[in-house]
Formats: structure tokens, C-alpha cells, sequence
């Protein structure tokens, strides 16, 4: 088949045959092939002086490549050439995409180009604007030639664009947000002229009331930043508002704050009790009202937002109102700080022992005279300190253990430890190592106190030595006992032979008569009077009374009386009209008696248990 004069072909024309494509057998050489090798020579020309990767493709095979395809893909062209068209597309799905878009819109024209994902050879992926056009006048056996713009660059720099738009957006949104009111009156009266410039005046005195507001809000706050009191902010600060109000020559205000109260210099009794035209804000505290904030005006004025004032006026009375609330709550905070501390200092120094406070990094906090005197550092230099800037360090090492071991327990801890004075003289110290806790239960630090006890310890020492010579004597003593012994048994045995004499003589001489005179005729009182002698005489010859003497002598007359007539089961109720008593004198007794008894806090009935001793 002849080519066409290459003069008057374009590209796709002059390869729009497959025979272009293939290898043909050789030819002799004349003029015609001559030409056609000329024409492919142009063509490889055409091809590589392309800056964008150019290939062509038989039914989706690569059968031939521009040199460009190695700056895009980073395949060299003879790579290429038989493998199919998936090596430049990241993925299958891709790859069979890519083919659903293009080869029916080459059936109905000659060329389609779209952006489309590929993948370099290094695995990177790509963003490409793919051209193609078909060969020939139909898409016969798929053939096609595609070109590869890599626009990846140019995608990024978009995507980077349109982020630094977005945020430029963002940013414009919020640095006009304020002004978003004021544009729209301006957009609303943007089609007339007057209207515009009316919106432009009106926009201006906004403004100016704006910057007479804030002016306001930063004299404030200068005053507040100084070390002023609480009471000269707050006489400067009336005297400011009324400047900042729309008609401020007719303006005047009042603050009220617990039982203070700071007046302008313009205002009245009579403009609180008189006026219509008021604002007013409450002051609040710690959540709590403690006052408020008013703005009066002298003279009626014409209804504005809210009555003769703007709304913004409303907005600017509540910020003065809050930012004089959080002043309050701080400089109060402050004062009951200073107090406490000044509280926490004057204890600490009445303490006559070494006192201090550490925070949870055992630096000192605060200490008292005492331990002044001791470490031989003033107070205002060991604030911020450690044990190790002031204690040798076996010393240092101990205390921050103590301190350690306290804020893991969380409980209270009392050591015995040495201590070393600034005069380098060693001694003892009863240390009470204590956890301080926050507001939210948390450790904050540690709290101590020190007592010197190197008398004590010298005294326990001393005590020791005794100790061990009472010792030696009480060997000594042991011989004496044991002699004492004997003469204690002879002693019992003679006291046995008494006790049973003075039985004998009460069972022969008393109690026949007592007998006798229970047999006469007696008054109630005389039966209880003869049964009293009775049981007194029983228990003195009685083993009850010679224990109970023996083993609780702490009893008084009346309670052993009161002893035998419990032992003989009498209740409250008769012991009183036996003794002439009232019922609660012998509870009190009762009570006594098991105190002595040791059955306070026991539950044992007392008669059962004076029945034990019998």
C-alpha cells in the first residue's frame, strides 16, 4: 500500500494503517521505500520531540513508545514495547476504568481526553491528562494513540491552592465576623446612594461608640494590671463609665459592691430614686451576687435598642460588671491568702519546736523561728530550698525518704532521728512528718515538726544504767524473799487460827440471841434492822468478805454494806428501804461497785458474780 505525500498527512493519517506498524519484508531499494523509511524517520522525529509520553496501542498492547515515556513513567521505551497498557494504572479496577471511558467515546469521535490516576514505575502514584485518538477513520482493532501529560505538579499545587484558599476563607470569616452586622446594613442599602452614606454615618458612630467601649474596657483593665485595691479600682473605674455611654454628658453611674458604694461625680440620690432611663448588671462572685453596676441618664432621651440605650451598651455595662466580679473574687483571694499566710507564719512561730512546710518536690515552703535558729538560715533565704542546701547529705537522704514515704501512705509518720545543729553539735529530734491535702484530696506537700529530745535519749540512757544495777540488786532481794516467804506463812497460818476463833465466838455467842430476838414480837423496821445485823455478822465471819477485803480493799463501808444485801438477792427497790435511801443513790452505788469490780463494760450480772467470791 502507497503512503500519501507526507506534505499534506497529519500525524494520525500518516500511521492510520496497520502495515505502518508491522515489520514488512525488505524491499528492494527504490524510491517508494526509500520514502517510507524517510516518513518513519519523521515519525521517531515527531514522536520523541513530544515533551509528553506518547505510545501506541493495538487492542490495549504498547507497540510503540516515545522516549518521554521514561520522564513520566520511568519505563525506557524498549520496555514497553509488547507489554499491555496495565503497567502505567495503580490498580485492575483502574486499568478496566479507564478502557469503560475511553473506547466508546472513540467509536463516535476521533479523540477524547480526560484526567486519570497512574502509577509511576517506582510505585508512585500519578495524576495524568490522558489524549487519545484513534488510528484510521474507525476504531479498528482498538488502535489508538495515547498521550501521558504527567499533571501531578500542577494537581498538587491546586489541592494546595484551594487549602491555602480555604483557610484564607476561614480566616477572613473570623477576622470579619464582627463586622458581619455592619455588612449587611451595607449590603441592604448598597442600591441608593443616601442610603449608603446614612449606613456609612451609622457605621461610623457604631465605631466611635465602639472605640469609647473599648477605651473603657482597656482603662479597666490598665487599672486592674496595677497594684491598686480593690476600692481604687473601683472609684476610678465609675468615673470612667459614663464616658463610655452614647450621650456621656448626661450620663452618670453607681457601683455597689457588698456594703460599699462609688458614685460619679455627677451623680444623685435623686437620679436613682427619679430616673427611667437606667441600665443595670449584676456583679457577680464566686457565683454568688455581691452587687451590681448602674448607668443612669440625668435627662429622658429617645428610645434607642433598649430604652435609651444601644444594645451594645447592654453587652458593654455586663463585661465591666463580670471583668469587676473576677477583680473581686481575686483580690479577695488575695487578701484571705495574705491573711492565711500571715496566720500560717504567726502559729509557726508560736510553735517553741522546729516547725515547716515542704511541697511535694521536698522544697521548703515555709519555717518558723525555731528551725531558723537551728539550721542557722533565715527564713526568707530557705524558702525554695532542699534538705541538701541545708543538711549533710546522709542527713538530707534520710528526711527526703521520711517525706517520700509519707506522701505514698498518705498518713501521718513520727521518727526518732539525729540531727545536726549549725554549731555541728549532734542531736535528737522527735520528728511528726504529716501529708497536707488540696481542696480535691490530693497531696500538695508535707508538714513537720520537730522536737529536740537529746535530754530524753541521755535520760533513757541513764535509765538503762539503773535498770541494770536494779537488776543486781534485785538478785540480792531474791534471798530476802524467799525468807520473807516463810515468815508470810506463818503469818497466814496464825490468821486462819484467829478467823476461826472469831467464828466460833459469833456462831456461840451472838447468834443465839439474834435468833431470840427474831422470834419477838418486832416492827417491820426492828425485822429489818435484826436481818441487817444478821447478814453484816454472817459476812464478817463469811470466806466472801475476807476475799472481797482482800481482793478490792477500795471499797467504801457503804458499798461492801450494799455488796452483802446484792449477794443475798435483794433488789434496788429494798436495799433503799433497808438503808433509808432513795432507789438512784443505790444505782449510783450499784454502778460504783462494778466500776471497782472491773464489770463496766462487761456483760456479767454482779450478784452472780459476788456469788463467785463467796
Amino acid at each position: 500500500m502507497k503512503n500519501k505525500d507526507h506534505t499534506g498527512n497529519s500525524f494520525p493519517d500518516a500511521i492510520k494503517t496497520e502495515s505502518l506498524l508491522e515489520s514488512e519484508p525488505e524491499k528492494e531499494t527504490t524510491g517508494e521505500v526509500h520514502n517510507h523509511n524517510d516518513l518513519l524517520a519523521l515519525m521517531s522525529s515527531i514522536l520523541d520531540s513530544i515533551p509528553h509520553a506518547v505510545v501506541g496501542l493495538k487492542d490495549r498492547q504498547i507497540i510503540f513508545a516515545n522516549h518521554a515515556v521514561e520522564a513520566v513513567f520511568g519505563w525506557v521505551p524498549g520496555e514497553l514495547i509488547g507489554k499491555n497498557t496495565r503497567v502505567v494504572y495503580r490498580s485492575d479496577e483502574e486499568y478496566e476504568e479507564i478502557a469503560r471511558l475511553f473506547y466508546p467515546v472513540l467509536e463516535e469521535q476521533r479523540s477524547y481526553s480526560r484526567e486519570f490516576p497512574c502509577q509511576h514505575k517506582d510505585g508512585r502514584d500519578l495524576v495524568c491528562l490522558v489524549s487519545t485518538s484513534r488510528i484510521g477513520e474507525m476504531l479498528k482493532d482498538k488502535m489508538i494513540v495515547v498521550t501521558y501529560s504527567d499533571i501531578t505538579d500542577r494537581k498538587q499545587a491546586e489541592e494546595a491552592l484551594k487549602k491555602y484558599d480555604e483557610e484564607l476563607e476561614h480566616l477572613v470569616e473570623e477576622r470579619t465576623a464582627e463586622l458581619t452586622r455592619t455588612a449587611l446594613l451595607l449590603q441592604q442599602e448598597i442600591d441608593e446612594r443616601k442610603r449608603m452614606e446614612e449606613a456609612g454615618k451609622e457605621l461610623m458612630y457604631a465605631l466611635s461608640e465602639r472605640v469609647k467601649e473599648l477605651n473603657c474596657l482597656y482603662s479597666i483593665a490598665d487599672l486592674v494590671g496595677k497594684a491598686n485595691t480593690l476600692e481604687d479600682i473601683l472609684c476610678e473605674t465609675v468615673d470612667l463609665i459614663p464616658h463610655a455611654w452614647q450621650i456621656p454628658e448626661v450620663a452618670c453611674a453607681r457601683i455597689i459592691l457588698k456594703n460599699q458604694e462609688f458614685r460619679s461625680k455627677n451623680f444623685t440620690t435623686n437620679v436613682s430614686e427619679k430616673s427611667s432611663c437606667k441600665q443595670i448588671s449584676n456583679i457577680l462572685a464566686h457565683g454568688k451576687k455581691v452587687g451590681v453596676v448602674e448607668v443612669y441618664y440625668i435627662e429622658d432621651r429617645p428610645e434607642r435598642n433598649e430604652g435609651p440605650f444601644l444594645r451594645e451598651e447592654r453587652s458593654l455595662l455586663d463585661a465591666i460588671a463580670e471583668r469587676l466580679g473576677r477583680t473581686a473574687e481575686r483580690k479577695w483571694t488575695e487578701e484571705a491568702l495574705q491573711k492565711s499566710q500571715h496566720q500560717q507564719k504567726a502559729i509557726l512561730d508560736n510553735i517553741p519546736d522546729m516547725a515547716w512546710l515542704k511541697d511535694t518536690k521536698s522544697c521548703y515552703i515555709a519555717v518558723n523561728d525555731a528551725f531558723d535558729r537551728v539550721c542557722g538560715v533565715s527564713q526568707e533565704d530557705i524558702v525554695g530550698m532542699t534538705d541538701y542546701d541545708i543538711w549533710p547529705p546522709d542527713l538530707a537522704d534520710k528526711y527526703r525518704e521520711d517525706d517520700k514515704k509519707v506522701m505514698e501512705c498518705g498518713r501521718r509518720k513520727q521518727v526518732e532521728e539525729p540531727l545536726v545543729d549549725k554549731n555541728g553539735r549532734k542531736t535528737w529530734l522527735e520528728t511528726i512528718k504529716t501529708p497536707i491535702f488540696g481542696d480535691r484530696g490530693e497531696i500538695i506537700g508535707t508538714a513537720g515538726i520537730a522536737r529536740d529530745i537529746t535530754l530524753r535519749k541521755r535520760a533513757e540512757e541513764e535509765l538503762k544504767k539503773r535498770e541494770r544495777e536494779l537488776e543486781a540488786k534485785t538478785r540480792n532481794l531474791e534471798e530476802v524473799n524467799i525468807a520473807l516467804k516463810v515468815l508470810l506463812k506463818r503469818r497466814e497460818e496464825d490468821k486462819t487460827e484467829l478467823e476461826e476463833k472469831v467464828l466460833s465466838n459469833v456462831r456461840e455467842l451472838v447468834d443465839p440471841y439474834v435468833d431470840k430476838l427474831k422470834k419477838t414480837p418486832l416492827s417491820i423496821d426492828q425485822t429489818a434492822y435484826v436481818n441487817i445485823i444478821e447478814t453484816s455478822l454472817n459476812d464478817i465471819v463469811s470466806p466472801f468478805l475476807h476475799n472481797l477485803r482482800s481482793k478490792y480493799l477500795n471499797l467504801t463501808p457503804r458499798e461492801i454494806q450494799i455488796t452483802n444485801l446484792i449477794r443475798e438477792g435483794k433488789t434496788t427497790k429494798e436495799i433503799a428501804k433497808l438503808l433509808n435511801s432513795s432507789q438512784g443513790a443505790i444505782d449510783f452505788h450499784r454502778n460504783n461497785i462494778r466500776n471497782k469490780l472491773g464489770l463496766k463494760h462487761k456483760n456479767a450480772n454482779l450478784r452472780s458474780y459476788l456469788l463467785s467470791l463467796s
